[in-house]
């Protein structure tokens, strides 16, 4: 089967997302699918499993009306002769109907954007989950809530994008994959037809994660918590930060690995703390160098306050056999397995999470007891190769190649 993903960047500057394409374009490459890609951004390298990669600016513009693109997409999947069409971050709603018109198509629900105009579910000002349904009334709390951009035309924009998004349900050559079952219910009880939402979780390649693969970064002990993600308000740093400034053991230091627009309000709040000898921005970091600070850390922290709809960050420390803590947000619970591969706590409880980093940096036989039962537990779910047979599931689905009623296999756990 030859499947064609549309997404902003592929790259390694593309997060999550990319690497998620990346990892399952080498599985599905094995077995027998030939993987194409459309994207925003030049890729910076060749990446196995991959057999092209077409740059098409206009992926990452919502408010374009240039449609050159057509026919460069239309050449691409007439050569390649395309069997599904699998849309991933497309800001450019006017490319995913295109396609959806003229080929099978499988929209894949990364963000809240599908029922939420700011992607997150959640106000910034407040900090607190949004539970409102996509209306006239998200443009209020734009600027009441801190939840979307607030200049008026692109707040506009992203209103009525949700709307074209929603849309696209009722088109029969449409399917949509739910990253977890959390995201799944939520846009279900919005409206998107559960029949037409099959959960696939992330993955992550484990060999990615190899010793072999890691790549030393100079002036870092092995004696830190981890930190790796976007630096953004809704993914609670601060909160992380005050938990740390409280451990009673002062030689651990902290490792934020990412960049955003909250980076100076980070920088400042460490400063405020006293801790600039203690916590280190690194700014991104991906392929050796990002294994490497997996594989030796203490544990990895995700302190999020907004509805995680997955968390990959979690997986690839599992496949690093580290322990998480993480808030108990969004889809988190479906891939924590609590007090076994790590720790969950109440988002912005700082009290709860300085006692969880306290008992793993104080007890190495748990911290690599927890962290061999996440090693488990990610290959037993959670790679590459057992997630791509559930996409192969969802593309024979929409292909008529297999009978819509037929499910895709649960992802389900047995614990």
């Amino acid at each position: 089967m030859n499947i064609l993903h549309l997404d902003q960047d592929v790259g390694t500057k593309g997060g999550g997302v990319a690497s998620f394409i990346r990892d399952s374009a080498v599985s599905l490459s094995s077995r027998g699918s030939s993987i194409w890609v459309a994207s925003a951004a030049e890729p910076d390298r060749v990446y196995p499993g991959i057999e092209q990669v077409e740059v098409l600016p206009q992926i990452n513009d919502a408010a374009i009306s240039d449609t050159s693109w057509r026919g460069r997409l239309e050449r691409l999947v007439n050569e390649a002769a395309i069997d599904a069409v699998h849309v991933h971050e497309v800001k450019n709603v006017a490319i995913t109907r295109y396609v959806a018109e003229r080929l099978p198509t499988v929209i894949h629900l990364h963000n809240y954007g599908i029922i939420c105009p700011g992607n997150d579910l959640f106000h910034n000002s407040s900090e607190d989950i949004c539970q409102r349904k996509a209306g006239f009334g998200c443009l209020l709390c734009a600027y009441t809530k801190q939840c979307n951009n607030r200049h008026p035309q692109r707040l506009w924009q992203s209103l009525t994008n949700t709307w074209k998004k929603q849309s696209l349900a009722a088109m029969p050559n449409v399917r949509f994959v739910a990253g977890s079952r959390h995201i799944r219910d939520r846009v279900v009880a919005a409206g998107i037809p559960a029949s037409k939402v099959d959960v696939v979780w992330y993955a992550a390649d484990p060999d990615r994660l190899d010793a072999e693969n890691c790549r030393p970064i100079s002036g870092v002990s092995d004696d830190y918590v981890l930190y790796s993600g976007r630096l953004s308000k809704s993914k609670g740093i601060t909160y992380l930060l005050d938990a740390f400034s409280r451990l009673r053991t002062k030689s651990t230091r902290l490792l934020l690995v990412g960049d955003g627009i909250y980076r100076s309000e980070v920088e400042r709040h460490v400063a405020k703390l006293g801790l600039g000898d203690r916590v280190t921005l690194l700014g991104w970091r991906s392929g050796g160098e990002l294994t490497w600070l997996y594989r030796n850390c203490q544990m990895l922290v995700v302190p999020s306050i907004w509805p995680e709809v997955f968390g990959i960050v979690g997986l690839e420390a599992m496949a690093a056999a580290k322990p998480v803590i993480a808030t108990e947000v969004g889809g988190i619970p479906e891939w924590l397995d609590r007090e076994v591969s790590g720790y969950l706590v109440p988002p912005r409880d700082v009290e709860s999470l300085t006692a969880r980093m306290e008992a793993l940096l104080a007890d190495t036989d748990r911290t690599l007891a927890m962290g061999q039962a996440g090693r488990q537990r990610f290959v037993k779910y959670f790679t590459t190769d057992v997630q791509a047979e559930k996409l192969l599931t969802v593309y024979r689905t929409v292909t008529g190649r297999e009978a819509a009623d037929k499910e895709v296999p649960a992802c389900t756990l047995s614990i």
